[in-house]
């Protein structure tokens, strides 16, 4: 194994907002890791002594709309995403391989982060909040699947065949669903304004750019 390489997607994966990074340097860190994942996995992880083990890790889903995020990041992460509900509360199951998933859950809580700041704005913007918040988190999703595609494709990430196996192995009766949500609005154009900015941000914060406030 070379701990070189272990300890810099150590170092990476520490690079979070709540140890003093911010929320740019801690998406970027992220972004590093799960290349250096990506490159390494052959050589480091998949060796018959150094093999990571799938695992779990779930968290509960209080929005229709975090399992939407959820699931692009998994997607885009080599994860797999499992929703299931109990005593009337939905949960969101991370499934990976430890340093996929933990990439992943880092790089989900960030982007909700952002995106629920981005949501305060509109709703003080708005002249109606009605409808704004899932507006804004659909354009902010949107963009986001697709700048995390396109890194995805570079790196061309997998899910790992492990990762499925254990879920068809525990998982066996879960089937494949596509979600679909509705949403009322009162005013339209704030709906629209309320999505375009929820996309630009989107597009900024998976680019790394400064996000900067849209007038519209």
């Amino acid at each position: 194994m070379d701990e070189k390489i272990i300890n810099k997607i150590a170092a990476l994966m520490n690079m979070t907002v709540e140890n003093g990074a911010t929320i740019h340097e801690a998406l970027t860190a992220a972004n590093k890791a799960q290349e250096l994942i990506a490159k390494y996995h052959v050589s480091v992880f998949d060796s018959a002594t150094e093999k990571e083990t799938v695992g779990e890790e779930e968290m509960e889903s209080p929005r229709k709309w975090f399992q939407l995020l959820a699931n692009v990041v998994c997607k885009n992460m080599a994860c797999r995403l499992i929703m299931f509900s109990q005593n009337r509360k939905t949960f969101l199951k991370f499934i990976g391989r430890e340093s996929d998933r933990t990439a992943a859950i880092k790089t989900f809580q960030m982007l909700l982060a952002v995106c629920q700041r981005g949501i305060k704005k509109e709703k003080r913007r708005a002249r109606s909040s009605k409808g704004v918040e899932f507006a804004y988190a659909t354009g902010f999703i949107t963009a986001v699947a697709e700048e995390m595609g396109k890194q995805s494709q570079a790196l061309m990430l997998v899910v790992p065949s492990e990762v499925d196996k254990h879920i068809e192995a525990k998982y066996h009766e879960v089937c494949t669903r596509r979600s679909r949500f509705t949403y009322h609005y009162t005013n339209k154009s704030d709906i629209e304004v309320a999505k375009a900015n929820g996309y630009h941000d989107g597009k900024s914060v998976i680019g790394q750019k400064k996000l900067v406030s849209k007038n519209v």
